[in-house]
């Protein structure tokens, strides 16, 4: 026995071993004790026993101070005891997930030593906390990590967890040898003397005779008859206890689901009757197609090779999704669908069909070359795998089928890259392909095999690949905006008369719990209130139609009226506005379309993820309890930065309006009425509305049309004038080129005037227009002068003179006179025209 010492009534560790174990302790501290060991006289390896500190920052100093002091990865090591940490979200049970950058801390130390995660069997958590808020935490705390060279001295190792009976944790017995099944001895079973069947079945076997007159073997005989016909009475009469005992778990764990999934299913307001749902339809009606198409899959199912065979089973559909969806090149695609159908030409596939010779490897001339061993288990394949900048470790152990290998890293890497994950996901698939194409230039060509050459190559067609993905993506960008600058969406905010209120929900699949939260903004972007919530559910379609569900009944509280509902879930805003049902929430949209009927003046629309940041955010810091009970009056300082700058964007956008306000006019488009045209704009399936920034262009051509249209006929006249400038003194003009100029400018419902007359206006203009460039008014000129001259502007035909600034030319006209007798001259011809 040793032990290190507690501080206090906390720490202390004790190790404790049997007389046929040798234990050299060399080095030990408050959270481990490293030490050579050797059993019965076999092969030695390093045991570490660890005990993670409670506190994370010390914890990850402790798996680094053990990482560094790690010299010897080659020798058989196994670090054994309580971690404090898990691996993954599936191993713990409680309200909140584990933190990431635990998990990360964790899985950096197991891969920095090449450590590999023994299966445990039993208990599937070995550590239980004590009930709060009526939930029980569990973790899997407690394991066992091995490198390779240990697993290659003990192969069949076998780990249980025992129950926990005076302690919060389960103990763990690690078996290192292979247990060898040896058939019971015969036991007589006290409880068959009260069945009424036992005596007769041991009276039958004892009158049977043989005719041997040796009483001895007669007596040897009837009792092995006896016993014989006793156990198969037994096993007629009395089941297994030990599968009783399994049966009766599993209707415990489905008792269990069962209590979980009633507490997550939600309380509908307006208490209908429960009624059957078809899962397998979105509306929950049955149809004799699918019903034939589920007992097809569930046949299916049960065939043995239904990866090959079974297309329609759920299996071939996922793995058939994950591969078909990866973002690598097509020839990776189709490589890997050709491998996990397991049709590449290995030499054991090959010799199966007798092409080959021996199904060994050509390569490493060691083991049978499968799927497996030629894409992850070779030597030199393995060196590739480390080496990359991906670093997985593939062994005997952690590698069973190709299939299997392949779908747990591709889902792994979707729940961990974050931003990496596309490229992630393409040096995987691109670093398969590679391998599989120096192995056959090794065979065929006698090229040498370099791990680091198949690593560079690797990442050539990775970042290639990526770089051609996005340049295409850049061409395909279609252009929103003015000028080919595509908008970016944001918030968008309401009308000056209305309020809007933005929904979100954040569900979390391992644990299956949720968050919502509903806000409330007017069009300044300031929040006026709101409000989140936690709950159970299983999808996350249900989450978020509850969030919307609660936004409306704060709506009915409040007694808000004219308000617009927002959300970012497209399904549902569908389902809405067609008034149809989807059966996982059968209820909870019946509740809102009820809802909707006592609000008539409620809008419903829906908006990407970007125009809906803040509702988004305020739900997963609800399902983190990281809101303060006055977040509204006191928000975080990431809500606060997000309403600043939604409430920026909504300020500029009202100045905006200001400064560009439509034509006084009775008969033009209000800014009020432009905007309200604006706010709603584009229609998708299932009459869904979503808002947009930029102006459709058949507003804004109508916009411009009515605006022209109360221009003055000086303004129109312009036009024509413009066109005969270009004849430089008043050549013919056409009068169906004037009439298409003036139309084609200024809208099709303003028609000119009598052509002759127009044209003769033309002709005096360009008159004018000449004899102002004699003088040497030239657009220079008439900008730096500031003194006031007498001017010409037309005004329903007539010739009218004024005095202003030579600096103004765009709003009164263009005729100009050089000097009063200039413009009286003008004037008299008017008259003359007039008079014609």
């Amino acid at each position: 026995m040793f032990c290190v010492e507690p501080r206090g009534l906390s720490g202390g560790l004790s190790l404790l071993w049997k007389s046929n174990t040798n234990i050299n302790v060399y080095e030990l501290c408050d959270n481990y004790i490293k030490a050579n060991i050797n059993i019965n006289n076999d092969l030695n390896w390093q045991g570490i026993f660890v005990y993670g500190n409670p506190v994370f920052q010390k914890r990850r100093r402790l798996w680094h101070e053990l990482t560094v002091s790690n010299m010897s990865k080659e020798v058989p090591q196994a670090y054994l005891g309580d971690f404090n940490d898990i691996l993954n979200q599936y191993e713990k049970v409680g309200i909140h997930p584990q933190p990431r950058i635990y998990l990360e801390t964790f899985r950096r130390f197991v891969d920095d030593n090449d450590l590999i995660d023994i299966d445990l069997k039993g208990n599937k958590y070995t550590w239980f906390s004590n009930p709060r808020n009526n939930v029980i935490t569990r973790k899997r705390l407690d394991r066992v990590l091995v490198n390779w060279k240990w697993l290659q001295i003990y192969q069949n190792v076998n780990l249980r967890a025992s129950p926990a009976v005076t302690s919060d944790h389960c103990a763990l017995i690690l078996d290192t040898q292979q247990r060898v099944r040896i058939k019971k001895d015969f036991k007589f079973e006290a409880y068959w003397v009260e069945h009424e069947e036992c005596k007769e079945v041991i009276q039958r076997s004892w009158k049977w005779e043989d005719g041997s007159r040796n009483c001895w073997n007669q007596f040897t005989k009837k009792r092995n008859r006896c016993i014989r016909e006793l156990m198969e009475w037994s096993s007629r009469k009395f089941k297994r206890a030990d599968k009783k005992i399994e049966r009766k778990k599993i209707e415990l764990h489905q008792i269990q689901e069962a209590a979980e999934l009633i507490t997550k299913t939600p309380i509908s307001l307006i208490n209908k009757k429960d009624h059957f749902v078809w899962q397998h339809r979105k509306d929950g009606q049955y149809t004799v197609r699918t019903g034939y198409h589920v007992a097809k899959e569930e046949k299916d199912s049960k065939e043995e090779g239904r990866i090959c065979k079974a297309s329609t089973s759920q299996d071939w559909r996922e793995i058939w999704e994950a591969i078909w969806r990866l973002p690598v090149p097509q020839k990776v695609r189709m490589f890997l669908w050709k491998t996990v159908h397991r049709i590449l030409p290995v030499n054991t596939n090959l010799h199966q069909r007798r092409i080959t010779m021996t199904p060994t490897c050509s390569i490493c001339q060691k083991e049978n070359e499968t799927i497996e061993h030629a894409l992850l288990l070779c030597p030199w394949t393995r060196a590739v795998w480390f080496e990359s900048s991906i670093q997985i470790v593939p062994t005997a152990y952690n590698v069973r089928s190709f299939r299997e290998w392949i779908m747990d890293k591709i889902k792994r890497i979707k729940t961990e890259s974050g931003s990496e994950q596309e490229k992630t996901l393409c040096k995987l698939g691109c670093v398969c392909w590679c391998i599989w194409k120096a192995r056959n230039h090794h065979i065929f060509q006698q090229t040498e095999i370099i791990p680091q050459k198949v690593i560079t190559q690797s990442e050539y067609l990775t970042a290639e690949f990526h770089k051609a993905t996005q340049e295409s993506s850049k061409a395909n960008i279609p252009d929103t905006g003015r000028g080919g600058v595509r908008k970016r969406i944001t918030w968008r905010p309401p009308p000056k008369n209305r309020l809007k209120v933005n929904t979100d929900a954040a569900f979390y699949q391992d644990t299956g719990t949720a968050a919502l939260a509903a806000k409330v903004r007017d069009w300044q972007g300031k929040v006026i209130t709101g409000t989140t919530a936690t709950f159970k559910t299983i999808s996350p379609l249900i989450a978020e139609a509850q969030a919307y569900r609660e936004a409306l009944v704060l709506i009915k509280n409040l007694q808000i009226p004219n308000c617009i509902i927002e959300t970012d879930s497209l399904p549902l805003v569908q389902a809405i506005k067609a008034r149809t049902l989807i059966a996982k929430a059968d209820a909870i949209i019946r509740d809102i379309l009820q809802l909707l009927e006592e609000a008539p003046d409620v809008g419903v629309t829906w908006t990407p993820r970007g125009g809906n940041k803040l509702a988004h955010q305020l739900a997963a810091m609800a399902a983190g309890n990281n809101l303060g009970r006055q977040w509204t009056m006191n928000p975080p300082t990431q809500l606060r930065n997000t309403i600043r700058s939604e409430a920026s964007l909504a300020t500029i956008q009202h100045i905006q309006d200001i400064q560009n306000p439509a034509n006084n006019n009775s008969d033009s488009i209000t800014h009020q009425e432009l905007h309200q045209e604006l706010q709603i704009e584009e229609t998708l399936p299932g009459g869904v509305k979503t808002e947009t920034r930029d102006k459709p262009s058949a507003i804004i051509k109508e916009h411009h049309r009515l605006k022209a249209m109360h221009l003055s006929t000086n303004d129109s006249h312009k036009i024509v004038s413009d066109r005969a400038d270009k004849d430089r003194g008043g050549g013919a003009v056409d009068r169906a080129e004037i009439q298409k100029e003036v139309c084609r400018r200024v809208g099709s419902n303003l028609q000119p005037k009598d052509p002759t007359d127009v044209a003769r206006q033309i002709r005096l203009k360009a008159k004018d227009r000449g004899a102002a460039r004699e003088m040497g008014f030239g657009r220079r000129q008439r900008d730096a002068d500031q003194e006031e001259k007498p001017v010409v502007r037309r005004s329903n035909g007539l010739l009218q003179h004024e005095t202003f600034k030579i600096r103004d030319d765009r709003g009164n006209g263009r005729g100009r006179a050089r000097n009063h007798e200039h413009a009286q001259s003008l004037e008299e011809e008017n008259t003359t025209l007039d008079s014609s």
